[in-house]
């Protein structure tokens, strides 16, 4: 069996992790712990042998909204969290053994490979970041802090095997590295079936709106209404009373779907949204993320890619989008990532799944 365990800090790493679970053998059994819901792995696990078990062993970053973060919060609960993951450490650890668990993977809590040594079971680190890649540069030297970063380095230390999903970070507390493929989910486009489901003009221009369920503070969403023939998808109720912007059931539509449906994305820049864009050739169009380290490796592949379109935080706060919106299948995209990083992190798993 291999145990994967996935953060549910926002549901960027659930698709990366899915996409790397499709690939692996159907005869395989897999058992996924995680805070992220069952349906969410439920359509493309089929034909898998296959369990979910709700648990969450880290908390990622504490948001005040779609783009910042509340640091002693996030500290606070991750401490929490600690001492909670130190109580369970030696049940979750003969569990492993027990289960007959040939490989853990984790994407991207650190205890899962703490427990995985202490169960001489190999551990796998997979992800662009680590949490302590996160949090080092928001709480800097501060010493009331330096206790959860410790637990974070040595249980990262712990990891049989680190594959680093581009583009990504140094991740230094990670050892035995290698750097993979992008991790991406191509879609097809279901435009018509969108535009006859929400009663749209066919005719329209369609746009994504992904800024997590947080929303942003402060936006008055009303003036989209400004932008005539164009069509505004979200997934989160962000807003209310606004004639053309559409809140989509996320349960029934597929993510990397709607990505291929629309003209683009409008958003925050996340590892997941970064990977879809890539895979289905829809540019995204994004803001500066407050406090995220790792921002400026997605915006570096981004203006690689050329079809990122940058926007200022207050351009895009003040929803000055009509410029941006112009032009965009006249952006180049250029082949600059392999985009089989799903099939490389699963050979990979398999290799040591077999040993």
């Amino acid at each position: 069996m291999i145990v994967y365990y996935i953060s549910a800090h926002g549901f960027g790493h659930a698709a990366r992790s899915l996409e790397v679970l499709r690939h692996l053998p159907q005869d395989v059994p897999l058992l996924v712990k995680t805070g992220v819901p069952r349906w969410f792995f439920e359509q493309e696990l089929a034909g898998h042998q296959w369990e979910h078990v709700a648990a969450e062993f880290d908390c990622g970053m504490v948001q005040q909204d779609g783009m910042r973060v509340d640091v002693a919060r996030t500290m606070e609960l991750y401490r929490r969290i600690c001492r909670k993951n130190q109580r369970r450490f030696a049940a979750e650890a003969a569990w492993l053994r027990e289960s007959g668990a040939r490989v853990v993977v984790s994407d991207t809590a650190s205890f899962p490979l703490a427990v995985a040594k202490e169960a001489a079971v190999p551990g796998v680190a997979l992800g662009n970041f680590t949490w302590h890649d996160i949090y080092e540069p928001v709480i800097g030297e501060n010493p009331a802090y330096r206790d959860v970063m410790e637990i974070l380095r040595e249980e990262y230390s712990c990891a049989t095997l680190s594959l680093l999903t581009q583009p990504h970070l140094a991740m230094s507390a990670l050892p035995h590295q290698v750097s993979t493929p992008v991790i991406t989910r191509a879609g097809r486009s279901i435009r018509e079936e969108l535009c006859r489901e929400l009663e749209i003009d066919p005719a329209s221009r369609l746009f994504l709106i992904y800024v997590g369920k947080q929303g942003l503070d402060g936006v008055d969403w009303k003036r989209l209404e400004r932008m005539a023939g164009v069509e505004f998808l979200t997934l989160h109720n962000i807003a209310e009373g606004v004639s053309n912007l559409h809140v989509l059931p996320s349960a029934r539509w597929h993510h990397p779907d709607i990505t291929a449906s629309v003209e683009a994305v409008i958003g925050k820049p996340g590892y997941g949204i970064v990977g879809e864009c890539l895979g289905n050739g829809t540019p995204l169009i994004y803001t500066s993320r407050e406090q995220f380290a790792e921002y400026d490796v997605l915006h570096d592949a981004l203006q690689r890619w050329g079809a990122g379109v940058f926007l200022p935080p207050e351009r895009f706060a003040a929803l000055d989008w009509a410029g941006s919106l112009q032009g965009l299948d006249r952006l180049p995209r250029r082949d600059v990532f392999a985009l089989n990083g799903a099939e490389f992190c699963a050979d990979r798993i398999m290799q040591l799944y077999r040993k």
